[in-house]
């Protein structure tokens, strides 16, 4: 039988993963599919980890910050900062490719959001065509 301590201690844990998993999904780098051949320049793992971290109309890193105990907004704010960072050298562990796949994949996701042209069953077929 397993203490509950234990339990906790895996459970938190897993969530933790699933943060960081998206963030790291979020640094992806887009498909070389140019732009004119998709509607979608970004993977479908990009794509949902933008809406994990960013969309607030959605059950996303919202409620894991509760179970996590962070401030959700404060950790966007501190992602964004970090990625933002146009140096040559590692940037909290992110190296400069994957910063500036980052500020891409944000870039296109954020504009799709804002001008309501998602529609995700449509980026999974792109996604599949492309395997």
């Amino acid at each position: 039988m397993l203490d509950k301590n234990f339990q906790t201690t895996a459970c938190r844990n897993l969530l933790h993963s699933v943060v960081a998993l998206s963030v790291s999904d979020a640094c992806g780098v887009p498909p070389k599919k140019s732009r004119e051949q998709s509607r979608f320049p970004i993977s479908i793992e990009a794509f949902t980890a933008m809406r994990f971290l960013f969309d607030k109309t959605q059950s996303g890193i919202d409620a894991y910050a509760l179970w996590l105990d962070f401030d959700a907004d404060r950790f966007r704010e501190k992602l964004l900062k970090i990625m933002n960072n146009n140096s040559a050298v590692v940037v909290a562990g992110f190296e400069p490719e994957r910063r500036r796949s980052f500020r891409f994949n944000y870039g296109v996701w954020f504009r799709m959001q804002n001008a309501g042209v998602v529609d995700l069953s449509e980026v999974e077929d792109e996604s599949e065509a492309d395997h």
